[in-house]
């Protein structure tokens, strides 16, 4: 061993070895090093913190405070927050700071700092870490204008679906309404035929609309679930009906079989349905040369209340590769790249199916052979409905001659051809009306008029569809809170639904529309405040075991036989569910979880009173979907609770009059 080595090995030497090695790594560490002492003062700084703030080390150790480098932001942070912090706990972690330069430029830093006590528990000074995080905060800046350039884009992107919409739907309202007005007019049968593939020409110009903003409410998550009973026989028929002439030009057959332990009726959202079918068994026809299509339903599992039900759709056309079959579900892709010149399409029916039956709670699937046809084939849960008869495919009423006589109402529309077309239905429903051009005329004539229902189209020269209803319902005569408003809107603008509950309109209909849509919600709203007349006063006082949401034994204990507290009474609870019906809703829309419960709460006694289940169960349910911020439930939600309110208010509006029948008797 030579004697450099035993000068190596020595434990001294070794010592003053590691030192210099420790302050080589603390001076040039690749961050910052900076000890402080309690009083703030800088007593040790590394070359890093000199070289980036361009101090000489004489500048700043035992000359300078850590607060005299830092913003006066960070100062007052220091002082509030850093410096209480570290003492309390001992040590602070990853704090955003901007120092200050010598020149008087800032540098973007993150922190880290520990206290160092002696054996008494006195604070000797910090230990302070420091990195250099300019570039992250560039990034961070880069990805920041990203998001708001994104969330830009796509508020665009949902104004010209709007627009779009608007434009497209506003013609089609006129093409699709006076092909149903043609129709009735009793046709010759070449007349007949005519009119009926202009309409289904319409109609499914209208579906690929519709499936492009779908497409965009599904991508969104703002689609509803709207769910109705409804005949899935008679659905299932009713889309093969409107395919059929399709098919019949093909000279393709279309069968169906239906399993017949499958129930009548269901409790789901026939609408998604039907657009999955209408997609599946569409693309069946249209990629079938010859052949048939075949649309299968299977029961695979029957519970007491609920069924999970398998629809297939299979044809003997084009196939698909087997490689290719994973693609077909894609947006905007189809499984060969001439299909779309030769067969036509978006590349979107596949893609929104597809969403469509998961949004259901089901799963979609193909199997495929190239050449020899395909077989798709999707399960979805349903709900069994308590009802045996329903009066259509989708439950909703059939329109009745005179159905809506005696309904006075106005038509707010500012386009002359959608007059046209609503008025002539209108007329033939018997109803009285009048028109309002824009928002300012259809104020006027409100407050000149006593109207059952207003139409209100959301687009409109002066003052558009919402501007006037706000005013409407801030006028102070009561009844113009409760005037029943529904909009006519052709904008399908992704959350727009919310926006019309919230300002108080009480329903939409989306044009273009279906006359029973219609004629439904003008039956629904526009007898709410027509008065009895005698007849339908005797059937109530001749019916008085009809079935009742309420239970009128406690009151009547309650008035123990005296008549006129019976009435005032009653007179004022409707007034009060009146109150809480409106206030319910808004609590509900504005997501008031607190003003809620405190409806709930101060509803409670009257609620229990008349046992009113229907009404506890339906406010659980809202406190539930609050709680969760489900606020698209929530749009629904309102609208079945208003309903229940509406069963409640006319109730007791009978039982009031049926007092006045006994009292003159």
């Amino acid at each position: 061993m030579n004697k450099s080595e035993e000068k190596y090995q020595s434990p001294v030497n070794q010592e003053e070895l590691l030192k210099e090695e420790a302050e080589d790594l603390y001076q040039n560490a690749p961050c910052g090093y900076i000890s402080i002492l309690p009083d703030r003062t800088i007593a040790k700084v590394n070359n890093v913190i000199l070289e980036w703030l361009g101090y000489a080390r004489e500048e700043v150790v035992f000359k300078k405070k850590f607060t005299d480098i830092i913003t006066i932001g960070g100062k007052i942070y220091y002082e509030t927050h850093h410096d209480p912090l570290q003492r309390m706990q001992g040590f602070v972690k990853e704090l955003n700071y901007d120092l200050v330069r010598k020149d008087g430029t800032h540098l973007s830093c993150l922190l880290n700092s520990i206290i160092k006590k002696d054996g008494n528990g006195n604070i000797l000074l910090s230990r302070t870490t420091i990195f250099d995080i300019t570039e992250r905060k560039k990034y961070e800046k880069e990805l920041l204008n990203a998001k708001k350039i994104a969330e830009k884009e796509s508020r665009a992107k949902a104004q010209l679906l709007s627009v779009m919409s608007h434009e497209i739907r506003t013609p089609m309202n006129a093409i699709i309404g006076l092909s149903h007005i043609l129709l009735e007019d009793s046709p010759r049968q070449d007349q007949y035929e005519n009119l009926n593939i202009l309409k289904v020409s319409a109609e499914n110009l209208l579906h690929l609309l519709n499936s492009i903003l779908d497409f965009s409410k599904v991508e969104a998550g703002k689609a509803v679930l709207d769910e109705i009973d409804f005949s899935i026989r008679d659905l299932v028929k009713t889309v093969i009906n409107t395919l059929k002439i399709k098919a019949e030009e093909k000279g393709i057959e279309i069968n169906l079989h239906c399993d017949s332990q499958i129930p009548e009726v269901f409790v789901s959202d026939p609408v998604k349905i039907t657009q999955v079918l209408t997609n599946l068994i569409g693309n069946a026809i249209k990629f079938t040369a010859n052949g048939s299509v075949t649309v299968s339903l299977k029961l695979v599992k029957l519970k007491k209340e609920n069924a999970t039900v398998e629809f297939s759709v299979s044809d003997t056309g084009i196939g698909i590769a087997k490689e290719k079959i994973n693609n077909v579900f894609n947006e905007y892709e189809q499984a060969e790249t001439g299909i779309t010149r030769e067969f036509g399409g978006t590349g979107l029916g596949l893609a929104i199916s597809k969403k469509l039956v998961e949004f259901l709670g089901g799963n979609i699937k193909l199997e495929s052979t190239l050449g020899s046809g395909s077989t798709f084939s999707f399960e979805i849960p349903l709900k069994i409905s308590d009802k045996s008869i329903i009066r259509d495919s989708w439950g909703a009423k059939e329109i009745k001659v005179n159905g809506l006589k005696g309904i006075h109402l106005l038509l707010a529309e500012d386009n002359n051809v959608n007059v046209l077309v609503i008025s002539k239905f209108l007329r033939n429903w018997e109803l009285s009306f009048d028109v309002a051009s824009n928002g300012k005329e259809a104020l006027d004539k409100i407050q000149d008029n006593d109207y059952d229902l207003v139409l209100m189209d959301l687009q409109m020269p002066v003052m558009n569809g919402y501007e006037t209803t706000e005013r409407v319902r801030a006028l102070p005569d009561k009844k113009y809170q409760e005037l029943p408003i529904i909009a006519l809107t052709a904008s399908a603008i992704i959350g727009q639904n919310h926006k019309i509950f919230f300002i108080g309109m009480n329903d939409y209909v989306s044009k273009p529309f279906n006359p029973k849509d219609l004629y439904n919600k003008i039956e629904k709203y526009g007898r709410r405040s027509e008065s009895h007349s005698p007849q339908v006063q005797e059937i109530e006082k001749i019916n008085t075991k009809t079935a009742s949401v309420l239970n009128f034994e406690k009151y009547e204990l309650i008035a123990e036989g005296d008549k006129d507290f019976l009435n005032m009474l009653t007179a004022e609870t409707i007034q009060n569910f009146k109150s809480y019906k409106a206030e319910v809703k808004h609590a509900l829309l504005k997501n008031d979880i607190k003003a809620y419960e405190k409806l709930v709460h101060k509803m409670k006694l009257v609620v229990d009173v008349l046992e009113v289940k229907e009404l506890e169960n339906k406010l659980k349910e809202g406190t539930d979907h609050l709680n969760a911020h489900n606020i698209y439930s929530i749009e629904k939600l309102s609208l079945e609770i208003d309903e229940v309110f509406d069963k409640i208010i006319g109730e007791l509006n009978s039982h009031l009059k049926k007092l006045a029948i006994v009292q003159t008797t």
